[in-house]
């Protein structure tokens, strides 16, 4: 590897681990080699072996294209993070420790911020939902799990582990300084009509829809309080609600502290596209910065509109166990 792109590589390290102790232990835990054997390579005495580097490629999210630096006018380096929630493999939670430590820099930033523009639910807003948390895991598993037998509704069980990376995930997401949502106005007309096919085909119980119900309607309440307040109650940092007359096709993230810069693109209903380049996080950041501008803001402002939208929501679910089944 020539110098340059060497050092290129390393500082692709530093910004997803910009404490040295950290990427030190880190490095360790993943190449299964002892601390000195990390400082030398840090200090380029030794050169991380080519098998090294592409492991540490595959599971931190380091695009080869990056390094080499394809033209970013016709190449926008992401990687697909292909993470198995229900049957995870050690790398899917190194994977899931890895992005958790991201946002632990983040919630640790005073200037931090992010912002989701979706036509899907947020993780961070379904995830304290047990119900919703569960009909994500499942709809994954409907179209894109790698079993013979479709499992049902009511078989899906979140491991342990998983589990509580995704807890933590959550409250370090409600820890950024600042979190911007612009939400697509047709959200929960998408979730009530996948909840009506499943049920409709008997992947979920009479019973189940009830219990989703009730758990988007909590969502809404929880929803109509960070519009109202313009906070999260678990921490009083801020948030911006906004809703968009446009369909969108995705969701579509950003985060950004002092040491971080994360684009995201969410894929295959839980999975999400990642890139850790700065010419590929201007470029959406950009984007979904026009996005917010064709928005409404409904929080701490444009009361009206944020009754009339949450009314519309509620009736909307009302009607979900009346016609599912």
């Amino acid at each position: 590897m020539k110098d340059e792109l060497y050092d290129y590589f390393l500082n692709l390290l530093k910004k997803k681990f910009p404490k040295r102790a950290d990427l030190t232990r880190s490095l360790v835990k993943l190449l299964s080699i002892e601390k000195e054997a990390v400082y030398r390579r840090l200090r380029k005495e030794v050169p991380f072996t080519f098998n090294e580097v592409a492991l540490i490629s595959r599971v931190w999210g380091i695009s080869l294209d990056t390094m080499v630096r394809v033209d970013p006018a016709r190449s926008l380096p992401f990687c697909l993070q292909l993470t198995d929630h229900v049957n995870p493999l050690p790398e899917d939670l190194q994977e899931m420790e890895h992005f958790t430590e991201i946002l632990r820099f983040l919630r640790d930033d005073p200037r931090s911020e992010i912002m989701e523009v979706a036509s899907l639910l947020p993780f961070s807003l379904y995830h304290g939902f047990a119900y919703l948390r569960r009909f994500s895991l499942f709809k994954w598993m409907y179209q894109y799990g790698e079993t013979a037998r479709v499992p049902s509704f009511g078989e899906i069980v979140l491991p342990e582990e998983m589990g509580r990376l995704m807890d933590e995930q959550s409250k370090l997401l409600k820890g950024v300084a600042r979190t911007f949502y612009v939400l697509d106005h047709m959200m929960f007309t998408y979730l009530i009509n996948d909840i009506r096919y499943f049920a409709s085909i008997y992947l979920i119980l009479p019973e189940e829809v009830e219990k989703l119900k009730e758990d988007i309607l909590k969502l809404l309440d929880y929803l109509e309080v960070l519009a109202a307040t313009g906070s999260f109650p678990e921490t009083g940092n801020k948030v911006f609600l906004y809703i968009s007359p446009i369909n969108f096709d995705t969701n579509y993230c950003y985060m950004q502290g002092d040491t971080v810069q994360v684009s995201m693109i969410r894929s295959f209903v839980m999975n999400v596209l990642m890139s850790l380049d700065e010419f590929a996080f201007k470029k959406l950041k950009n984007g979904m910065l026009a996005m917010k501008r064709s928005s409404t803001l409904v929080s701490e402002s444009g009361e009206k509109h944020r009754i009339e939208f949450f009314e519309r929501q509620r009736a909307l679910v009302e009607g979900l166990g009346r016609t599912s089944g």
